[in-house]
Formats: C-alpha cells, sequence, structure tokens
C-alpha cells in the first residue's frame, strides 16, 4: 500500500543529495505523500502511516501544521468562554498567549516553547491600570499557570469540536507548573478597609471626581458574604431577596457546581440597595477586566498595593468564624465541600481569640 522511491539531484557544485518520497495510499483512492532524507525514516513513516489506516486511526497532520495556536485560542475565547460563569476572565490572558505564542502552528507546539513562555511571563512586570507604567512588582506564578490552563482548554477544544490533530498531544502537559507560594494570611484592619471603601468612590480609569457606582457594594458585598469574584459578578437580582435576607446561589452556577443560600448581614442589605439596577438583570453588570482596573486603581490609592481581590474572601471567613460561627456554620455560607479545604481560607485574629480566652 506504500511506496518508497529514491530520488537523486545534482548541485550545481557537482554534489548529489539524496532524497526518498513516500505514498501511502489512502481510503477512496487518495494519496498521502512526503519525504525524508535516510531511507529509514521513509519506511518508518510508510509502516506507521499504514498501520493508523488501518485502524481508522490516521488523521492528516497538514491539518495541524495549517492550524495556528491563534486560531486555536479565538474558537475557545468565542464558543466557550462565554458559557462561562466568569468566561470574560479569559480575553486577557488570551491575547497574551495570542501575542506571544499565536504564530505557532498546533503540529509545532513543543513543550519548550511553553517553557519559554513561561519564564518570560515571569520576569514581566504588572503594568499599572489605564497606563503604561510599570510596577517593580512581577507577574505571579497563579497567573501564568492560569494562562497555561487556558491553552490546554483551548487545544482540548480544538482537537473535540474542530477535528484538530494533535500529533505532540498535549505538550502543556509536560512542562513545569512555577510553584505557588505558600497560603496567604494576609488580613484587613478596620483602618485599610475604611481606606479602600473610600479610594472606591473614584474610578481609576476616569476623571479624579468621577465615581464607580459599582466598585464600593462589590468590595462590602465581598466581606460580608465571602462570595468568590465570580460569583458576585454573575449575580442577579432575582437571586437577592433583601426581605429574607439572604442570597440564592443555584446548582451549577457555583465553583464546585453545588447550590447555597448566602445569609445577608445589615451592611450588606445596605451595599445592595445602594447599588442601581441596571436593565440586565445582573447585580454588577461589568467585565472582570473592568473591575480589576477599579480594584487595582483602588488599592493603589489607598496605599495597599500588596492587597488581592481574592483577600477579601479570606477576610470575610476570617470573620464568620470570629463572630462565633462553627466550622459547618461557615461552610454552608462559603460553599467548601471539606473542612481542610476551608481551613486554608482561615486566618483568625489572634487578639480577639485572646480576649475571648479572658
Amino acid at each position: 500500500m506504500g511506496s518508497v522511491t529514491r530520488r537523486t539531484t545534482v548541485r550545481e557544485d557537482g554534489s548529489t543529495v539524496v532524497k526518498y518520497d513516500v505514498q501511502v495510499k489512502r481510503r477512496g483512492g487518495q494519496r498521502k505523500s512526503r519525504t525524508f532524507q535516510t531511507l529509514g525514516a521513509a519506511k518508518r513513516w510508510a509502516r506507521e502511516t499504514e498501520v493508523a489506516i488501518e485502524r481508522g486511526a490516521w488523521t492528516d497532520p497538514s491539518v495541524a501544521e495549517r492550524t495556528k495556536l491563534k486560531q486555536v485560542i479565538q474558537w475557545y475565547v468565542e464558543e466557550v468562554s462565554p458559557l462561562l460563569k466568569a468566561g470574560d476572565r479569559d480575553n486577557s490572558p488570551a491575547r497574551r498567549l495570542t501575542e506571544r505564542l499565536g504564530s505557532i502552528s498546533v503540529a509545532q507546539l513543543e513543550p519548550r516553547h511553553l517553557a519559554d513562555y513561561r519564564d518570560a511571563r515571569l520576569k514581566d512586570p504588572v503594568r499599572k491600570p489605564g497606563t503604561d507604567h510599570q510596577n517593580a512588582e512581577k507577574v505571579g506564578a497563579r497567573s501564568v499557570i492560569g494562562e497555561l490552563g487556558l491553552l490546554q482548554r483551548a487545544l482540548k477544544h480544538a482537537a473535540a469540536e474542530k477535528s484538530i490533530p494533535l500529533p505532540r498531544g498535549l505538550p502543556t502537559l509536560l512542562v513545569k507548573k512555577p510553584s505557588l507560594s505558600h497560603g496567604r494570611d494576609r488580613r484587613l484592619s478596620a483602618h485599610e478597609y475604611d481606606a479602600l471603601l473610600a479610594a472606591s468612590y473614584r474610578s481609576s480609569t476616569g476623571p479624579q471626581s468621577s465615581r464607580s457606582p459599582w466598585l464600593e457594594p462589590i468590595i462590602i458585598v465581598a466581606v460580608e458574604t465571602g462570595m468568590r469574584r465570580s460569583e458576585i459578578l454573575a449575580l442577579c437580582w432575582e437571586q437577592v431577596d433583601l426581605e429574607r435576607r439572604f442570597i440564592r446561589m443555584e446548582i451549577g452556577k457555583t465553583k464546585n457546581g453545588e447550590g447555597r443560600r448566602i445569609p445577608l448581614s445589615t451592611r450588606a442589605i445596605r451595599a445592595l440597595q445602594m447599588t442601581p439596577q441596571a436593565v440586565t438583570g445582573r447585580v454588577f453588570p461589568i467585565s472582570c477586566d473592568a473591575l480589576e482596573n477599579q480594584w487595582k486603581g483602588a488599592r493603589a490609592r489607598a496605599g495597599l498595593g500588596d492587597l488581592h481581590f481574592h483577600d477579601l474572601r479570606h477576610e470575610a471567613i476570617s470573620r464568620l468564624f470570629e463572630r462565633g460561627l462553627n466550622p459547618l456554620e461557615v461552610a454552608a455560607i462559603s460553599g467548601h465541600k471539606t473542612l481542610q479545604m476551608l481551613k486554608r481560607y482561615t486566618h483568625l485574629n489572634v487578639e480577639l481569640l485572646a480576649n475571648r480566652l479572658g
């Protein structure tokens, strides 16, 4: 079914070059051909291709050679991300992946490309929101892991939905991920909390006197409920019951897929009441990127450059324990499945514990 032909070419200087043309007949009479430098490689490819055709597992590698990673990433962002709870969070990492890896084809992608990407990204400075200025802070390991994870999901989507073969498998599985630091124990003092809320009155992208209507209530809701950022941004008014003082998180719309009811404190209710209602039905109708820019701007104005948005969830869970709730009650509010997972987010105020001891 396969044939190998020896071809000799004479160069201008009189030297000769020998190559081997291989042809393998496919179903339907079509033929697939490739050229090799050695006879052994030519025979090996012919044999492997014939076996794959007989098993029905043969795929045309030229499809992977023609498909660039830019297209693979674009398919995922356009077709999968909009279906996710916080899919707009994929936009920024998708742009970074496209800028540096977009011109590489699926067939060419090797672990070394991803290792180079990883090392370069860890040296990149973090840009200040809305400006071209750079911080001394470098891109974190969690961001790089997230970007490589997005590329892996995009490759899987291309293989499953677009029939793009992955001749090298998933190179993302072979690349060592950067090490994450130990769990954070950042707490928010009362003074820092007041400063952060005051700073949230001004938009980080608009004039100094302008005010973002969303950032302050988002921060308050995050600290009072322990909700994740993705859950807050996806929250709709139909899930909020101000009269009975709870938020209903529906099954399938949380990180762990399970539903729960989150009680609302008096301060959380006031924050929701001060939030203007949008025609979309969402409580906070802004994108993840917009929130990130506003958050970084307010954080900088408050002098809290080391504070992450996810630290607000840590703060909320620690406060629930400090208010006297037991682990099962806190887990019911936070959505943690195991007490071990809950422990990672809990950093109690030692002074309060000392006062309780008497």
